[in-house]
């Protein structure tokens, strides 16, 4: 008997614990450079966000970071007011955002360095209004020497909704030096959407209206009714006959 109650309690907790886990809402989804990168270390459309970081390559008697291709490079050049923007498109309207992440390069005898803040804003839709999740203030060394790979991170004090979401980049050294990112990702902790839309940022950026999906909540509350009918059922078979 104990048995039975024991393995009834895990399966109802299974679907409980599942639902909570953290997915990468960001991957392998469409996202636009409002800042082009340079020609150098140019874009295919796909490197920040195919979940491929980048390692050292080895270059004579040292490595670096820079090298990998899995880099985008930002030149000060290009900075607009100081920045450099990206807009990640996640397919589909999230409720329940909880977690922001860029990956970065502090590498300074390249020139390359960490951006002074990372600001982290969401919206709707592509040129909508966008509303500020947090800032990433960054305390890298920028001193000679350093080399090392930065994963700058933004957590709202609570889950926040949106389809859009905006990564500016302020650059540390004005008109000098590069930003390199090779990653972004944008965690939730519900895996299930509630709304989705089939358009992306390589056609209209309005988002669309569609069924909500419904959930399986009652899925643990039927588990546990058949499991506590069974423990009936196995109680009165086990019963001595001739007592009430």
């Amino acid at each position: 008997m104990k048995k039975l109650i024991v393995l009834l309690i895990l399966i109802c907790a299974f679907p409980i614990s599942a639902s909570a886990e953290s997915e990468d809402v960001a991957m392998h989804k469409y996202y636009a450079l409002v800042t082009p990168a340079a020609s150098g270390y140019a874009d295919d459309g796909r490197k920040l966000t195919d979940g491929i970081y980048a390692e050292r390559i080895q270059s004579g008697a040292a490595s670096y970071y820079y090298k990998s291709d899995a880099y985008v490079g930002f030149s000060a050049v290009d900075a607009v007011d100081g920045s450099f923007v990206i807009i990640c498109d996640l397919g589909e309207i999230r409720r329940d955002l909880c977690l922001f992440e860029i990956s970065l390069l502090n590498e300074t005898d390249i020139g390359i360095y960490m951006p002074k803040t990372v600001t982290v804003a969401v919206a709707d839709q592509f040129d909508g209004t966008y509303r500020d999740v947090g800032v990433y203030l960054s305390n890298e060394p920028s001193v000679a020497g350093v080399s090392q790979t930065v994963i700058a991170t933004v957590t709202p004090p609570s889950a926040v909704s949106g389809r859009f979401v905006r990564f500016t980049l302020s650059h540390l050294v004005d008109d000098y030096g590069w930003v390199f990112a090779d990653e972004i990702s944008v965690y939730t902790s519900d895996p299930m959407s509630e709304a989705s839309a089939v358009d992306t940022l390589a056609g209209d950026s309005s988002v669309a209206e569609v069924p909500q999906k419904k959930s399986n909540s009652l899925l643990p509350w039927i588990i546990i009714g058949v499991g506590f009918g069974l423990v009936v059922f196995t109680a009165l078979r086990s019963k001595p006959h001739g007592i009430d």
